[in-house]
């Protein structure tokens, strides 16, 4: 068929909406059932931009454990204060603007945003080794990247872009190109931050995202496509017209949770918030607290972090490999308590250890990151899957704002307890993993009625 009289038949089926996806939908390798309109280059334009934020975004925390240490000489003593007292200022407002910003992605369409969010945050690295001074510098550098990640990050693109049939296996390929990237993230700074300043592995990092943002740019589908996702206005003089308010809009995203997978998935989100300053800023700053102060002892503590990061992040590749493929053939129980079975297992490994040398270390990294990505792919598959169409904006960007809030609780909470005992940090999360897992499991076994591949009303 030539694509004069496909054009003529996609015109034709649009009176007939039943038989649309025969006709408009497109199938990748026979594996990725597009939505309607979706190009394959939009899908692969969404992979590139995640393989680029893992490759920027994962090493951030890490990176500006070594910076404050190194570059701004905090005494090790007083590294989990700092982070701690930064964590005050930045995490709140990401927590406080994504609900907002997702409202925005509904408004406004998902391109121009992304493209605004990753742009901001490649100026912001390239000037942050130049900054002189921690507070306000630092600090006002770090609100900016938070801002500026929510716009980069929270694009519902997955939900815009593959049928409910192939949601399952994306959502690994997704989760996959953003460990992928993580795994070159960490390579690209345990090779250069021996021999090459910061100044130059922060500018690398912008130059990459540069890259991203013109990569986005040509591929990252634009235009108004998601307000066809809003429910039509019924019309006649009786109806009153509904006017609209902001801080309902931005509520709506909560109140999706009536679903319980979203539910779930919102309870997903909370724990991986929680993790990502363990798994990062608080983790270097633990393997450093082995060390001494002098010079060589930073440089062995700085070398010891990244490599630790290249057995984190591959574990994180390997799970979500394996994860992609089973995530549409066991049940989305079995990668539940996959993912807190092996994170509990890795932080009571990593408690009885207590040496960044020890060989069981990466044992211990690799249980750890793998827990944390069987549940980021499933938590990327619910919110992909049952996020209502025509609120998706709000709901990845509630979402957001309750990661924003785990890592603040981790980040500022963890970063004050830990130079009380510095093992007290994973001692808790532990134990609220271990909470939210009983939870999850009791609130499902208690709502037999609900069908696991029912939608409820999200509102």
């Amino acid at each position: 068929m030539n694509r004069r009289s496909l054009e003529g038949t996609e015109q034709l089926v649009e009176k007939d909406p039943g038989q649309q996806d025969e006709v408009t939908n497109v199938t990748l390798c026979r594996l990725i059932t597009l939505e309607e309109g979706t190009k394959a280059r939009n899908f692969f334009g969404m992979l590139f931009h995640n393989f680029i934020v893992g490759a920027v975004g994962t090493i951030q925390d890490t990176l500006l454990t070594i910076l404050l240490t190194n570059k701004h000489n905090i005494p090790q003593k007083d590294v989990g204060k700092t982070l701690a007292s930064m964590g005050v200022f930045e995490l709140p407002i990401q927590f406080l603007l994504s609900p907002f910003i997702g409202l925005l992605f509904d408004r406004f369409g998902r391109k121009k945003l992304i493209i605004i969010g990753s742009g901001s945050i490649a100026a912001i690295l390239y000037f942050m080794p130049y900054i002189p001074s921690v507070f306000p510098g630092l600090v006002l550098a770090r609100c900016g990247i938070s801002v500026m990640a929510c716009l980069s990050l929270q694009a519902p693109l997955i939900a815009d872009y593959v049928h409910d049939r192939s949601k399952g296996l994306a959502a690994g390929i997704l989760t996959f190109s953003l460990m992928f990237g993580a795994v070159l993230g960490a390579v690209i700074l345990s090779v250069f931050v021996k021999d090459f300043s910061f100044e130059f592995i922060y500018s690398l990092y912008a130059t990459i995202l540069v890259f991203g943002v013109g990569v986005n740019f040509i591929t990252i589908r634009g235009g108004n496509y998601h307000l066809k996702y809003r429910k039509p206005k019924v019309q006649g003089d009786a109806q009153p017209k509904e006017q609209s308010n902001l801080l309902k809009d931005m509520m709506i995203g909560f109140s999706t949770a009536r679903n319980p997978w979203i539910l779930i998935a919102f309870a997903l989100t909370f724990l991986i918030g929680i993790y990502l300053p363990m798994g990062s800023k608080i983790f270097a700053v633990w393997v450093q607290s082995f060390y001494g102060q002098d010079d060589a002892a930073k440089e062995a503590a700085r070398s010891r972090v990244a490599s630790l990061g290249i057995y984190t992040q591959s574990s994180n590749l390997v799970m979500t490999f394996v994860g992609s493929l089973l995530i549409d053939r066991i049940s989305k129980f079995a990668f539940l308590f996959l993912g807190y079975g092996m994170q509990l297992a890795g932080i009571l490994v990593q408690l009885l250890t207590q040496n960044p040398e020890s060989a069981l270390m990466p044992v211990c990294l690799a249980l750890q990151s793998s827990g944390n990505a069987a549940l980021s792919l499933i938590h990327t598959f619910l919110m992909s899957k049952y996020a209502p169409a025509e609120h998706r904006g709000k709901v990845f960007g509630t979402q957001t704002s309750i990661m924003a809030f785990g890592a603040i609780v981790s980040g500022v909470v963890g970063g004050f307890l830990f130079d009380v005992q510095k093992d007290i940090p994973y001692l808790i999360f532990g134990v609220v993993a271990a909470i939210i897992s009983v939870i999850s499991f009791g609130y499902f076994a208690t709502q037999s009625k609900w069908n696991k591949e029912e939608q409820l009303p999200p509102t």
